[in-house]
């Protein structure tokens, strides 16, 4: 008995291709994009000191940890302006790849020190406290000249 090769259609850089589809590839996960809102270990290493606490408010950029990895030292670094909700590991801890070392963070509720930048007619122009009501309303073109 000849097993009959199922046939479906792939999409690579925007050019359909006919090929043979494998149970294994059907059944595979799909991708999912990574949670800015935590942070995991991205290699094995044990983590030498922890700055910040749950409750405590960082800065993009700001560092949170430390991992100690292959006699390097990783400075793990916030990826968002937020609060950080949990630390799910201790000073000392040895981690393995893909473990959740800051649980979540929530974004910050005060946004008014934010700004947002329209691209309008090849300038930049940063948003003003006092143009609509909220962070999203758009202004008027004579609002920003």
């Amino acid at each position: 008995m000849i097993k009959k090769d199922k046939l479906g259609f792939l999409n690579i850089n925007t050019t359909f291709y006919q090929t043979r589809i494998s149970s294994k590839f059907e059944n595979r996960k799909s991708y999912k994009p990574a949670d800015p809102r935590t942070i995991l270990s991205f290699i094995p290493g044990t983590v030498l000191d922890i700055f910040v606490k749950p409750g405590d408010a960082v800065k993009k950029g700001e560092i949170l940890m430390i991992l100690d990895a292959m006699k390097m030292q990783n400075k793990l670094k916030s990826p968002i302006d937020g609060k950080v909700k949990s630390i799910e590991a201790k000073k000392g801890d040895k981690v393995s790849k893909g473990t959740i070392l800051v649980g979540s963070f929530s974004f910050l509720s005060d946004m008014s020190g934010v700004l947002c930048c329209l691209h309008r007619w090849g300038k930049l122009f940063p948003a003003r406290k006092n143009v609509g009501t909220s962070l999203h309303s758009v202004p008027t073109t004579s609002q920003l000249i």
